[in-house]
C-alpha cells in the first residue's frame, strides 16, 4: 500500500514472449531505420510562405529534375499566373481608388500641391458626393490603415499619395466608367473568370491579348497600385511574369528552371516526395499551408525526424488571403507556436526557415517593421537587425528551450545557389542528430 515497494509479479510465459518479441520488433526496426538512414521531414507553414518553391529546389538539387509532364503543367501554370496577377491588379484599382493614368507625385510635397489644386466647390462637391456612393468600402478599406494597438496592424494613417489618387479617382471614376483605351482593356479582363479565363492552355496566348496585358501593367496607375501590393492580394512573382511574358506567352515556351521555381500552383491536399542526401534517404511531406488544409496535417505528426517551418517574412506588411485582417507573419507565429509546442514534438528540433529574404531587405527600405510591430527599436532599414527581432520572437514562442532548439536560417527559396548552401546545412545537422539518436556517434 502507500508508498511501500511492491513484489514482482509473476509473468505467464506467453505474455513474456509475446513481449519480448516485440521489444526484438522494435530494435530490429531502430537497427533497419540506422542502416537505412531514413528520415521523415514535414515541411509545414503558412499558406504562399515557399514551402512548395523548396521542394522544387529539392528536385533540383537531389532530384533528377523535372519530367516532360511536369514542365507542361509549370507552363500552363506560369501563364495563368500572367491572368491572375492582372486581374488582382484591376480589381484593386478600384479598391484602393486608383484611376488609370494616374500619376504618381515624386513625394509628399508635390502631392500636397497637387491636393490643394482640387480645392474647389465644384470638385469638393464630387468627391462629397463620390466619397458617400463608396461609404461602405471607406469604412473597410480605411479600418485597415487607422492608428491601433492589434499587432501587425499599421499605425499610419497619413499618406497624401494615396489621398490624391482617391480625389482624381473621384473626378475620373474607376474601371467601369473611366474614358480612357487602357480602362476599356481592362474592363474586358475583369469580366474573366478564374482559374483558366477561358483560354485554351494547350495553345499559346494570343498577340493581341499579350498586347493588351502590357497595355495595362505599362499603365502609370497600375504601377502604383502594384507599390501598394501590401494591401491587397497579388502573388510574389507579379513582376517575373511580367517581365517575362513575352518569352513566356510564345508558341515554343518550355519553362526554365527559374520559371518553375517562380511559378505558382497552390499546393492542395499532402506530397510525398523522396530524396536520397550523402548517405540519407528522406522522405518529405509538403503540405497546403492554408487555413482549410491544416487539419490535414496531424495524421502526418507520428514517426517524424524533423520539421521545416517556412515564414515568408516579406509579408510583415501584408493580411492572410483567408480574412484580410491576420498579419500574415502574425498567423505564422500562432501556427509555429501549436507545432513547436504540441506534446509530440516536445523534443523534436525544428529548422526556421525566415523566406522570401530579398523581398523583406527591398520593402524594409521604404516600410519600417515598426509600422506594423511596435515593440522594434532597431534600425529601421537594417535587414539585420529586422531579422533578429523576427528570429527572437519565434525562438521565445518555444516552451521546451531545454528538450529542443529552434534552428534559424534566411532563405531566399528562388534562389538555387544560396538554398543549396542552407539546405547542405540543415541535412548534415539531422544527419547527425539521426546518428546520436541511434548510438552511431
Amino acid at each position: 500500500m502507500g508508498c511501500a515497494a511492491s513484489a514482482p509479479i509473476d509473468q505467464d510465459p506467453a505474455a513474456k514472449q509475446r513481449n519480448d518479441e516485440i521489444d526484438k520488433s522494435i530494435s530490429q526496426e531502430k537497427k533497419k531505420r540506422a542502416n537505412e538512414n531514413r528520415t521523415k521531414l514535414l515541411v509545414l507553414g503558412a499558406g504562399e510562405s515557399g514551402k512548395s518553391t523548396i521542394l522544387k529546389q529539392m528536385t533540383l538539387i537531389y532530384g533528377t529534375g523535372f519530367t516532360p509532364n511536369q514542365l507542361e503543367t509549370f507552363r500552363q501554370a506560369i501563364q495563368i499566373n500572367i491572368l491572375v496577377s492582372i486581374v488582382s491588379l484591376i480589381k484593386a484599382m478600384d479598391k484602393l481608388r486608383i484611376p488609370f493614368g494616374f500619376k504618381k507625385p515624386v513625394d509628399a510635397d508635390e502631392a500636397t500641391r497637387r491636393l490643394a489644386a482640387f480645392s474647389t466647390n465644384l470638385l469638393l462637391e464630387i468627391t462629397v458626393v463620390d466619397s458617400n456612393e463608396h461609404s461602405m468600402d471607406d469604412v473597410q478599406d480605411e479600418s485597415q490603415l487607422k492608428s491601433t494597438c492589434e499587432e501587425g496592424r499599421s499605425g499610419s494613417t497619413t499618406d497624401p499619395i494615396a489621398d490624391l489618387s482617391k480625389q482624381e479617382f473621384a473626378v475620373a471614376g474607376g474601371t467601369d466608367t473611366h474614358e480612357s483605351r487602357v480602362a476599356a482593356l481592362a474592363r474586358e479582363f475583369r469580366k474573366l473568370d478564374h482559374p483558366s479565363f477561358g483560354f485554351n492552355l494547350k495553345m499559346a496566348m494570343q498577340p493581341e491579348t499579350i498586347a493588351a496585358i502590357k497595355e495595362i501593367w505599362n499603365d502609370p496607375g497600375i504601377q502604383y497600385c502594384y507599390t501598394r501590393a501590401n494591401e491587397f492580394q497579388l502573388m510574389d512573382s507579379c513582376a517575373y511574369v511580367m517581365q517575362h511574358i513575352d518569352r513566356i506567352s510564345s508558341a515554343d515556351f518550355v519553362p526554365t528552371n527559374e520559371d518553375v521555381l517562380n511559378a505558382r500552383i497552390m499546393t492542395v491536399g499532402v506530397h510525398e516526395s523522396n530524396f536520397k542526401v550523402g548517405g540519407m534517404m528522406l522522405t518529405i511531406y509538403d503540405v497546403g499551408g492554408q487555413r482549410s488544409e491544416r487539419k490535414k496535417w496531424a495524421q502526418y505528426f507520428d514517426d517524424t525526424q524533423a520539421i521545416l517551418f517556412l515564414v515568408a517574412v516579406s509579408a510583415y506588411d501584408q493580411s492572410c488571403m483567408e480574412d484580410d485582417q491576420t498579419n500574415r507573419v502574425v498567423e505564422s507565429m500562432n501556427l509555429f507556436s501549436s507545432i513547436c509546442n504540441h506534446p509530440l514534438f516536445k523534443k523534436t528540433d525544428m529548422v526556421l526557415f525566415l523566406n522570401k529574404i530579398d523581398l523583406f531587405q527591398t520593402k524594409i527600405e521604404t516600410r519600417p517593421i515598426s509600422l506594423y510591430f511596435q515593440d522594434y527599436t532597431g534600425a529601421p532599414n537594417s535587414v539585420q537587425e529586422s531579422a533578429k527581432y523576427f528570429i527572437k520572437r519565434f525562438q521565445a514562442i518555444n516552451k521546451y528551450p531545454n528538450d529542443k532548439q529552434i534552428y534559424p536560417h534566411l532563405t531566399h527559396a528562388t534562389d538555387t545557389n544560396m538554398t543549396k548552401k542552407v539546405l547542405e546545412s540543415v541535412f548534415e545537422s539531422i544527419l547527425k542528430g539521426n546518428m546520436e539518436a541511434y548510438g552511431m556517434v
